[in-house]
């Protein structure tokens, strides 16, 4: 799975509810989650207990997470929301290049 050792695995479903129930989001970010995104997975989890890899300058796990999307217009607002939720998350599927640039600018707004 992306080149990573299968003792990272997870592939944990983790539902969109999750975030637009509990976060305090504007009813357009909800409406991202709703009709934007048809799937959030955790597929890796990145940390010394699977891969032996020590944490190291405040970073204690990463969390690799696939997101399936409904449409073809990437969910900013969603993905801003998933960034601030789980701030170590890497992008992984068909649209990776755009939800990775979208989760690395994410603080500095350049998308």
């Amino acid at each position: 799975m992306y080149g990573l050792p299968s003792t990272v695995a997870v592939n944990q479903l983790l539902p969109k509810t999750a975030f637009y129930q509990r976060l305090p989001l504007a009813a357009s970010v909800k409406d991202e989650f709703v009709h934007g995104i048809e799937e959030l997975r955790v597929i890796a989890s990145v940390k010394e207990a699977t891969c032996g890899i020590p944490a190291s300058g405040g970073v204690e796990e990463i969390s690799v997470l696939r997101i399936a999307l409904k449409t073809d217009e990437l969910p900013r607002k969603a993905l801003d929301a998933i960034a601030s939720a789980v701030p170590r998350v890497s992008c992984r599927g068909a649209r990776r290049a755009a939800c990775q640039r979208a989760m690395d600018c994410r603080r500095t707004n350049e998308y």
